[in-house]
């Protein structure tokens, strides 16, 4: 198949775009991405089951078939625009996931498929959140195509009959801002500090008067004994620490907090409050803008990036993106949420 035709048709398919300032390569990733992202939805539709007695009794796909299926269609696109293997096949990358595993746990984690009691995947009940004054991202079985697709997310001009929520509503986001989560987590853990005369000597605290990426703000040397910080004993440990009469103090997070990635949330709090707010940089082109995050978001965030934005050098690129300049006011609040400075370059 001639890949002109075929871009021309996703394009109107899903109302995507090449901008004036953007390379091919570049555009067949997007545009190719979000058309997994749907044919990965499209599966969901299927019945897939050994047993056929049962063929009625079983909604949704399974995993493996939803991903052995779209890996077929993501193996074509490669043959037919051979530029695009790189995107999604980074090199830079030691282990990468399977790329229609990653869409597919991406496209889960966002609640726009849900898994049922047979352990399919299959739609969630249809609901919608406004983005802009024509532009709705919905998730759930609407009955029609969507107007548009944007990353992973797919929208609507005219809501109709389908229920409206607000995004921290839909997405299940904290009200609060991230500085005030870290100011109510204080109050409440304040009297579960315990002394701890010594240090593991492995142990790593976070320096939040570094300007560096969150990943390379870690140190072995406790700074500023006098502040409270985060400290890490290892991936699944973290905690925090204080000194309170030259004597160590400590709280460890809870496993649950860990495991959202709510450590980073945290961070970005104490960012904002010790005056070291992260900042986040977009240029505006013609229809796009691109993204430059500071470092890495929250699940929670990121999985709402996820379906406002294309991630930019590669499918596990998670600190730049490329969004349309519509969406902007929406991904600005989000950045806001977390306590982020927003600087137009």
């Amino acid at each position: 198949m001639n890949n002109t035709f075929m871009i021309q048709a996703m394009s109107t398919d899903m109302d995507i775009h090449q901008d004036a300032t953007e390379c091919a390569k570049s555009y067949y990733s997007r545009i190719t991405y979000s058309g997994i992202g749907e044919w990965i939805k499209t599966a969901a539709y299927d019945k897939f089951i050994e047993d056929d007695s049962d063929y009625d009794k079983k909604e949704g796909a399974s995993k493996q078939h939803i991903t052995l299926k779209i890996q077929k269609i993501l193996d074509s696109y490669i043959e037919i625009m051979p530029s695009i293997n790189t995107w999604y096949y980074p090199e830079s990358k030691k282990k990468p996931v399977p790329p229609i595993q990653e869409i597919r746990d991406r496209i889960y984690i966002s609640g726009s498929l849900v898994s049922n009691k047979m352990n399919t995947l299959q739609y969630p009940p249809a609901k919608c959140t406004k983005i802009s004054d024509s532009l709705y991202l919905y998730r759930g079985d609407i009955h029609q195509s969507p107007d548009c697709v944007i990353g992973l997310g797919t929208y609507v001009k005219d809501k109709g009959d389908i229920p409206e929520v607000e995004l921290a509503e839909m997405f299940n986001l904290p009200k609060e801002p991230a500085n005030i989560i870290v100011d109510n987590y204080l109050q409440n853990i304040k009297s579960k500090f315990i002394q701890s005369d010594c240090q593991p000597e492995s142990r790593e605290y976070f320096n939040y008067n570094s300007s560096e990426a969150m990943s390379k703000s870690w140190s072995h040397d406790y700074k500023d004994q006098n502040e409270i910080t985060v400290y890490r004993d290892n991936y699944n440990d973290y905690g925090l620490i204080k000194t309170i009469d030259g004597v160590y103090n400590t709280s460890a997070f809870p496993s649950s907090y860990i495991d959202q990635l709510e450590i980073r949330r945290f961070i970005y709090g104490l960012w904002y409050k010790t005056n070291h707010a992260a900042k986040v940089k977009i240029k505006k082109h013609d229809t796009l803008c691109s993204i430059r995050l500071p470092s890495h978001l929250p699940v929670k965030e990121q999985s709402v990036l996820y379906l406002l934005a294309w991630p930019s050098n590669d499918i596990m690129d998670k600190t730049e993106y490329i969004a349309p300049i519509e969406v902007l006011p929406v991904i600005e609040k989000l950045f806001k949420g977390l306590c982020m400075d927003v600087i137009y370059k």
